[in-house]
């Protein structure tokens, strides 16, 4: 979803469904919200990501995920300030580089 102001486009949200085996429910993930610089303090990204918290809803989805880089406070304010809450439940893991091409290759 892309949020434009004065035709020029100030932020993105990008984000996908998921479900959640645990809580029975599907929700969105969100993969990325960015907003412009020059737009940072005329509340852009908390109004795409209501706008996309409602269409959700709409949609019959009931919950929004996300995760903030460790380095990122400022992002990690703006959704504590808007209700997110640490989920200290899980610990997120990933698999790239020579790792991600050795696990591709073995096991056949």
């Amino acid at each position: 979803m892309l949020a434009e102001v004065g035709g020029k486009i100030a932020a993105i949200c990008l984000y996908f469904p998921m479900f959640s085996s645990w809580m029975g429910k599907p929700g969105l993930y969100i993969q990325d919200l960015f907003v412009h610089e020059e737009f940072r303090s005329a509340r852009i990204g908390e109004k795409l990501l209501r706008h996309v918290a409602q269409a959700a809803s709409n949609d019959g989805y009931h919950y929004l995920r996300l995760t903030v880089d460790h380095g990122n406070q400022a992002g990690a304010r703006f959704y504590l300030r808007h209700g997110f809450e640490p989920a200290n439940d899980e610990t997120s893991y990933r698999l790239y580089g020579p790792a991600f091409e050795k696990f591709c290759r073995s096991g056949n």
